[in-house]
């Protein structure tokens, strides 16, 4: 009777709470029938130990953790790829564990109905954003071109200042020939002006090397190319000239010989005007590159003039001379050079000293120029029918060559180590080779050839310090490396 009791009451308890839950079939314990610690009353799915709740839920179209989501937060991105260039449309992307037929994870394409458009292609001139970046004709466009500035405006660009694009940034040009972008007359095809020290035509790679001769009895200067002999033009009419000049601004200066005027000459031969008068006989000239002044050889009055053409004024230098013919004085120095029809002497006056000293040269002296040989004058004689080498640091006079008969005027040779002489008696100039001492014709243009000069700038190479052609001491103006005090 208490027993029977006993296990009425037990039974009653077990069902206490109004839940009917699973036991084992001998303890009466909750089942987990999948073994992952959790009970079917928890388990979402008992039968499969990889899904209970707080497991990593995995992109497998099942709800893992028991959240009541399937794949939340593990789904990739798809991006349809209409034009198969391996870049989707980001705008009709959907989320997804495997890529759907013709979606790709990358959705980067700007345009995807045109393969040749992504991120990964070259951009192109065609009004097209073909690499997606927001931008379109950039720069560095495949198919861009080069454009050149034209500084000047003359439509000839400058092949060192250039700018990539697909169309002509402001200020620029296809062409790339220009030599010169600062000045609108220089460029290809350009008409070349002899003298005026430019390549007009940006054909030379330098200025036209020019030789300017005087003619002593027709009145006219001639113009020469040094390549060639040909004349490149003359200016005639103006009375007997023996001496000639060139500045630094190509401006030529001659002696009207019987007229006793120095006379200014435009760089390309025009405009010639006189801006000196009341000489007498002026014979030869010397263009000063430091001073920018111009000596003159006054035969007739027996003086040595100097003339600034930024005043316009003249001043004596020297006075009191018998027949002075050659003039000649380093760039900036005080000591003038004088050689004379009447007699053998050179003379060295020193301006600010008032001091002279008078050397003997073979025969009577003519034109000056300065010397390739460094230190010293080159002297022609018509008298001497040679060349003489005077060295201004032991007075040593030495003969270079003889045999050329009545060879007035000379000047040193543009076109490499030599000098020019005129010989008054055969309508010639001749170039003299100074390594050689031997003799060519350049000329025959000129019928009565007298004093010569050139348009060598005065420092080709900018280093600063003038070229040993108009009397400086720089014994090579092509490299601005050697120059006194470093090679020279």
């Amino acid at each position: 009777m208490n027993a029977l009791l006993l296990l009425l009451v037990i039974g009653c308890d077990s069902k206490s709470d109004g839940v009917d839950t699973p036991t084992g079939p001998d303890t009466g314990a909750p089942v987990d029938a999948d073994g992952d610690g959790f009970t079917s009353a928890e388990d979402c799915d008992d039968a499969d130990a990889a899904v209970f709740p707080d497991a990593i839920e995995a992109c497998n179209e099942t709800d893992d953790d028991c959240d009541g989501e399937i794949d939340e937060g593990v789904q990739s991105a798809w991006y349809p790829d209409n034009d198969s260039d391996g870049f989707g449309n980001a705008d009709d992307g959907v989320m997804a564990c495997e890529a759907p037929s013709g979606f790709v994870a990358d959705g980067s394409d700007c345009d995807d109905s045109t393969a040749a458009v992504n991120p990964d292609a070259m951009e192109r001139c065609d009004d097209i954003d073909n690499d997606c970046d927001g931008t379109i004709d950039e720069d560095d466009a495949t198919d861009g071109s080069t454009w050149y500035a034209d500084g000047d405006g003359d439509g000839f660009g400058d092949p060192a200042a250039s700018a990539a694009g697909c169309d002509a940034p402001v200020g620029h040009v296809a062409d790339a020939t220009d030599c010169d972008d600062t000045d609108g007359s220089v460029h290809p095809g350009a008409t070349e002006v002899p003298g005026n020290g430019d390549d007009d035509d940006c054909v030379d790679g330098d200025a036209l090397l020019v030789v300017y001769v005087a003619d002593r009895f027709s009145g006219d200067v001639h113009a020469l190319d040094r390549n060639t002999g040909a004349e490149l033009w003359r200016v005639s009419g103006l009375g007997a000239m023996i001496g000639v000049a060139r500045s630094g601004d190509g401006s030529l200066w001659v002696t009207d010989y019987d007229g006793g005027n120095l006379v200014e000459i435009a760089a390309d031969g025009s405009e010639p005007r006189p801006v000196v008068g009341g000489l007498r006989t002026p014979h030869a000239l010397w263009y000063d590159a430091a001073s920018e002044t111009v000596l003159i050889a006054d035969s007739g009055n027996g003086a040595v003039l100097e003339y600034d053409p930024a005043t316009g004024t003249t001043t004596s230098l020297l006075s009191g001379l018998r027949y002075p013919i050659g003039v000649f004085r380093y760039p900036g120095a005080e000591v003038v050079f004088v050689t004379f029809r009447s007699s053998t002497d050179l003379l060295a006056y020193d301006t600010a000293t008032g001091t002279s000293i008078r050397h003997t040269l073979p025969a009577t002296g003519d034109a000056i120029s300065p010397s390739d040989l460094g230190g010293g004058l080159v002297i022609s004689s018509a008298a001497g029918t040679g060349l003489f080498h005077f060295d201004i640091t032991t007075g040593a006079v030495t003969t270079l060559i003889r045999d050329l008969p009545e060879g007035y005027g000379s000047c040193i040779d543009p076109a490499g180590s030599g000098y020019l002489v005129g010989l008054h008696n055969s309508a010639e100039i001749l170039s003299i080779d100074s390594a050689t001492w031997s003799a060519s014709t350049f000329s025959t243009a000129v019928t009565t050839p007298w004093q010569c000069t050139h348009n060598l700038p005065a420092d080709a190479d900018g280093d600063g310090h003038l070229s040993w052609a108009v009397g400086g001491p720089d014994c090579d103006d092509e490299d601005a490396t050697v120059h006194p005090g470093s090679g020279c």
